[in-house]
């Protein structure tokens, strides 16, 4: 589409992405993307090949602004409601029912030393679910879901479901990270063979408004593992995440304002059930005299 305005894109899109009623296909929209271009991507199901292709991911570009959670109606950013408008990146390519077959990451973000991926970079509204990281080569068995390296994406409003890496990090695998945020971000169900359930980080990225549930590592760090104590979680919440070796939700990364099963280290953590009103069935609001009402930290909060 002409520059100015958003690349619309549906499910099922065929045209030039200049308006919803000649949306494109996701890929298109990415390859024609140029910097400073928004994405708006309309709800439904995503995946990065229309073929057996496991090594197909979406690839992130710099300064490219990506946004799901769209009914494919509205006219303004702010009109979308991404929870009710499930905009889904799905890695279940092949039979559906085979998870051995799905992409080894759904979305990668891969910048170089000279020019790595920005913080001008948004991943805002989506569902990421179903890679499946299992292939011991140029790292294709590190995150799932997504796979990040020179790149510090901002990464709002998402949730990571149901990947698994044979490697480290089950949803999120980070080489050569900077300063990357993650902000309400939720991470369930998320497994690895390796370190790090659903994440393994370097330094320098930080987690604010996060939660963690369920997720499980064969080795360390259930929920997620660092490298160095330079990536920072705060208000954010660790329940019900497992690790065969050790630390069960964080190992390796500084905490605070959290709500951690079991503790943590950490100013204002709470080892307390935050008492969520249907985690089984993931809705994790929290229940009127949830520990976590009122106990964050306000001005670790980004000015966004």
């Amino acid at each position: 589409g002409p520059r100015g305005h958003p690349i619309f894109v549906t499910e099922n899109g065929t045209g030039d992405g200049s308006s919803w009623a000649n949306a494109t296909s996701l890929k298109v929209a990415l390859n024609m993307a140029l910097p400073t271009d928004e994405i708006w991507v309309a709800a439904g199901t995503y995946m990065p090949t229309d073929d057996d292709d496991r090594t197909a991911s979406f690839q992130l570009k710099d300064r490219i602004s990506l946004y799901g959670g769209f009914a494919g109606t509205e006219t303004a950013r702010e009109e979308r409601n991404w929870n009710l408008n499930k905009t889904i990146l799905s890695g279940n390519i092949g039979d559906a029912n085979i998870a051995e077959d799905n992409s080894y990451r759904v979305v990668s973000a891969v910048g170089t030393i000279v020019n790595p991926i920005t913080t001008e970079t948004i991943f805002d509204g989506f569902i990421v679910e179903r890679g499946y990281a299992d292939f011991n080569s140029n790292n294709h068995h590190r995150g799932g879901g997504m796979y990040l390296s020179f790149a510090s994406p901002m990464i709002r409003n998402v949730w990571f479901r149901d990947n698994f890496a044979s490697g480290f990090g089950g949803a999120v695998y980070y080489l050569n990270s900077s300063s990357s945020v993650f902000a309400n971000v939720i991470f369930t169900n998320n497994r690895s063979n390796s370190d790090g359930g659903a994440v393994n980080v370097n330094s320098g990225v930080s987690f604010v408004n996060c939660l963690w549930y369920n997720n499980y590592s064969d080795n360390w760090g259930g929920a997620i593992r660092g490298s160095s104590s330079g990536s920072s979680i705060v208000n954010s919440i660790f329940w019900n995440n497992r690790a065969a070796i050790s630390s069960n939700n964080v190992s390796n990364l500084t905490a605070t304002y959290s709500i951690l099963e079991g503790g943590y280290s950490g100013t204002g953590n709470i080892n307390e059930n935050p008492l969520f009103i249907d985690a089984a069935a993931f809705d994790f609001r929290l229940q009127s005299d949830s520990p976590a009402l009122e106990s964050g930290n306000i001005d670790a909060i980004p000015q966004w």
